[in-house]
This record gives structure tokens, C-alpha cells and sequence, in this order.
């Protein structure tokens, strides 16, 4: 789900989880991931890479 856009909190939620926190200790690279991508994206869409 995170990789698809929906947001932590949502995940959590929807997890059951207790605290956020333990949504994003288990699925934070998830994001980081996603987070590396889009940067890497907007790179070369500015001729950067």
C-alpha cells in the first residue's frame, strides 16, 4: 500500500497497528525506496542524470 501512495497513516490504520511508529519500523524502507525513486525521476526530468 505504501508503495502505492497511501499515506502512513492510512496503512496503519489499517494494520491495526497500536502507534505509527510501528507502521513506519516495519514499512519505512518501503517509503525511503519510493523517496529515491522520485528523486532520481525528477533528475533526469531536469537533464540532471
Amino acid at each position: 500500500m505504501v508503495n502505492a501512495g497511501v499515506p502512513m497513516s492510512v496503512v496503519s490504520r489499517l494494520a491495526g497497528h497500536e502507534a505509527i511508529n510501528i507502521t513506519i519500523d516495519i514499512y519505512g524502507h518501503a517509503s525511503e525506496a519510493a523517496a529515491r525513486d522520485a528523486v532520481g525521476a525528477a533528475a533526469v526530468a531536469l537533464g540532471l542524470g
